[in-house]
């Protein structure tokens, strides 16, 4: 769509923004338009871009994010495993108390003798659930760390992933090139404002804060750009294209 064919009745003014953010016949403002004229909508695109740029002044990693420390989440299964013994220690007892008392008791109703008997299943089987939730969660820390952990995804690249597959979707190609050049311009011009901002917004943990390099490749590098949006598929953080790759 051309973009000073839209009007916008409410938010922001994205003429007024364009005009006033990137200089006629600058790189930015030929890229923002080029991708607009190739589908994007201005006020979306603005949107995606504005969100990536700050998101780029708290990096908050997995972690932070479920505010699960990484250290207690690594140890669960070792405490998962010990309670699991500790139960099928005292199950033997639990279940006699619960024969004594409800199932050999003749005021109990034969409704009540059942419920009493699937709960002693469920007790003893508890062990081997907990075993089971122990086994699952070290598959789970493992693939977080080599997934999606501080160093390979936070709430910042999360936020460039949203651009990129908003301009495939609407383009046809996530157009690496033309986004950083935009990334690159507004991080540039707008270093007051993103210092103001990351005074307030929220402390990532101190794995999320450690890697502030990649945050400035991923504002200027459209290899950077491509990397994350290919790796995002591989990994299952974004649907595949049927596409074939394009730049």
């Amino acid at each position: 769509m051309a973009f000073d064919s839209r009007s916008f009745a409410s938010g922001v003014d994205v003429k007024k923004w364009k005009e006033r953010k990137f200089p006629p016949d600058s790189l930015a403002r030929n890229q923002f338009e080029y991708l607009c004229l190739l589908g994007c909508d201005p006020k979306g695109l603005l949107s995606f871009l504005t969100v990536a740029v700050l998101a780029s002044q708290s990096r908050r990693s997995i972690y932070d994010v479920y505010r699960v420390s990484r250290s207690e989440l690594v140890k669960l299964p070792d405490k998962f495993e010990q309670i699991a013994r500790d139960l099928e220690s005292v199950n033997p007892i639990l279940a006699h108390f619960l024969e004594a008392k409800l199932i050999d008791n003749a005021l109990s109703s034969d409704d009540i003798r059942s419920r009493c008997r699937l709960q002693i299943a469920v007790y003893k089987r508890a062990p081997d659930l907990l075993r089971l939730l122990a086994t699952h969660l070290r598959w789970a820390n493992q693939w977080l760390k080599d997934n999606v952990g501080p160093k390979r995804f936070d709430s910042f690249r999360q936020s460039v992933l949203g651009l990129l597959t908003y301009v495939d979707e609407c383009t046809k190609s996530p157009h690496y090139q033309a986004v950083a050049d935009l990334l690159d311009h507004l991080s540039s011009a707008e270093q007051t404002t993103l210092q103001s901002v990351a005074e307030w917004l929220p402390k990532p943990g101190r794995a999320g804060a450690s890697n502030k390099n990649s945050s400035q490749k991923l504002l200027t590098s459209s290899d950077a750009l491509k990397a994350l949006y290919l790796r995002s598929a591989k990994y299952g953080l974004r649907s595949k294209s049927k596409r074939p790759p394009r730049g």
